[in-house]
């Protein structure tokens, strides 16, 4: 039995530790986060990554419509590491509208490194508090 509860500790501490840390940060948040609509429209909308030996090349984020009662998600693929010039025309007229959701989602983030391919890196969830 104690030779189980050994195995067990081994491999929790090991999941733990190996558990990978946030790659780039968006307005000094690392990972799902929540932020106001002040925060979201002070803040530079870039991605920084949390490693300076490596940049970001592109990523995809996802903005929440309100359609009646539904939802409708709409993506903007995006080269380097910050917002497009459309994608936040069309959060702030969403919001202006009264149209915007309360998540955006960062996704498909792929970080460089000189003399290396791309790799994926976990994106986040921001919740927008609109009130």
């Amino acid at each position: 039995m104690k030779y189980i509860f050994k195995i067990v500790f081994v491999l929790f501490i090991s999941a733990h530790s190996f558990a990978q840390a946030p790659a780039f940060s968006l307005c000094g948040k690392t990972g799902d986060c929540s932020m106001t609509w002040d925060e979201f429209i002070k803040c530079k909308k870039e991605l920084v990554t949390t490693d300076k030996n490596v940049s970001i090349s592109s990523f995809r984020l996802t903005v929440q419509k309100l359609k009646k009662k539904d939802f409708v998600f709409l993506e903007f693929p995006q080269k380097g590491n910050a917002f497009s010039k459309a994608s936040l025309d069309m959060i702030e007229e969403l919001h202006k509208d009264k149209k915007l959701g309360s998540k955006l989602e960062i996704d498909a983030v792929e970080v460089v490194q000189s003399g290396k391919a791309a790799k994926k890196v976990p994106g986040m969830i921001i919740t927008l508090n609109l009130e």
